[in-house]
């Protein structure tokens, strides 16, 4: 290998042997880097198992594909009815809940994802646990979501999420006030 400019790199083809071995994309991550890709499928299954809830209410609830959420209509005479399968305002709200608290990981999930890896780039750990924080987070929102509704979805742990979102930022900000200053 020859030095450039401080930097080792590998040798050009012509001269790789047996025993040259060509830098890879996984050698040039920090080593707390394993944190950060063992978060990134940790909150998909989050995410998938958050989807099954909904599923599991679509089908309880009675509320047909490819309706987003279940509608409620008060009718001129007063009366309520709803999309749900038994034309319930309780069956379109308990749907609605499950979905919305899935929707609300789901809107900020490709951000995250995006703060994730470029922030671990420098700060692999601060980076993976602010992931899996904002995962528990979501969970727990979306679940309180869904059981309790609106009202409930911040309550206990839920708030973590938003400790996980400041590592985040705090990851990424950090890395580009290194690349500015470089």
């Amino acid at each position: 290998a020859r030095a450039r400019g401080g930097v080792t790199c590998c040798p050009p083809r012509g001269e790789r042997g047996r025993g040259a071995m060509a830098a890879t994309v996984v050698d040039m991550l920090p080593s707390g880097f394993w944190l950060v890709a063992t978060a990134v499928p940790v909150s998909y299954i989050a995410l998938v198992s958050m989807g099954g809830t909904v599923m599991s209410k679509r089908k309880s609830c009675g509320v047909p594909y490819p309706n987003m959420y279940a509608t409620v209509l008060k009718l001129p005479s007063g009366e309520t009815v709803s999309s749900a399968a038994d034309g319930t305002e309780a069956s379109a709200v308990e749907f609605n809940n499950a979905q919305r608290g899935h929707g609300n990981a789901l809107e900020s999930y490709p951000g995250v994802l995006a703060l994730t890896v470029v922030g671990g780039l420098a700060h692999p750990y601060a980076a993976g646990a602010g992931l899996l924080l904002w995962t528990l987070g979501a969970h727990i929102y979306a679940a309180q979501y869904a059981a309790k509704g609106a009202a409930a979805r911040q309550k206990g742990l839920a708030p973590i999420k938003y400790v996980g979102i400041l590592s985040l930022l705090g990851s990424n900000i950090s890395l580009a006030a290194k690349l500015f200053n470089k």
